[in-house]
């Protein structure tokens, strides 16, 4: 609430850093009005590097696709999830994500080449 009475419409904050014990991984939405809770599971991996970026990144991208909020954040929950379940276990320490989980499980169409390339 302290944070939302600063001016921003909407607060998130993340749950990616809860206790290991939790299981959880809970983010709360803050409208200053109620709060929406987006539950989902914590991994337990060490290739989580750039998931708060990747998070709103996504969220960004849906809101400007026409998504409210919410589903925006309920949406991007899921990418975020799913980017980290088929993380490509990279290098030795904090890997990145699979930020190309879509295209590989065929969710994203192909783009079409540039028109100056046709």
């Amino acid at each position: 609430r302290k944070l939302h009475a600063l001016g921003p419409r909407f607060v998130l904050v993340k749950g990616g850093h809860m206790p290991a014990e939790s299981g959880m991984a809970p983010d709360v939405l803050y409208d200053g009005a109620g709060f929406d809770v987006f539950l989902g599971p914590r991994y337990e991996t060490p290739n989580t590097h750039g998931t708060g970026c990747t998070y709103a990144a996504a969220i960004a991208t849906l809101i400007a696709q026409g998504h409210t909020v919410p589903e925006a954040v309920r949406q991007s929950k899921q990418y975020v999830a799913t980017a980290i379940q088929t993380n490509p276990q990279l290098g030795q320490g904090h890997g990145p994500l699979n930020h190309g989980h879509l295209r590989r499980l065929g969710s994203v169409p192909t783009p079409r080449p540039a028109a100056e390339s046709l």
